[in-house]
């Protein structure tokens, strides 16, 4: 098994970012990341139905 690996450090702390690529996962990785853009996209929808029903209704809520 052929392993390739990518590390980013940054600096003071912020964060690590450590990529790991084993090519006989890629069909699950693909999958892993087409269903969270889906999930990504879902809530992005949802908190713009929120943000108009709480501006439709905003002065019904104030009293």
């Amino acid at each position: 098994m052929e392993l390739i690996y990518n590390t980013i450090y940054m600096r003071k702390g912020i964060g690590l970012l450590i990529t790991w690529y084993v090519p006989e996962y890629k069909e699950i990785e693909d999958r892993y990341f087409e269903e969270s853009k889906k999930l990504d996209q879902y809530r992005d929808e949802c908190k713009d139905r929120a943000i108009d029903m709480f501006k439709e209704w905003f002065w019904d809520l104030w009293d």
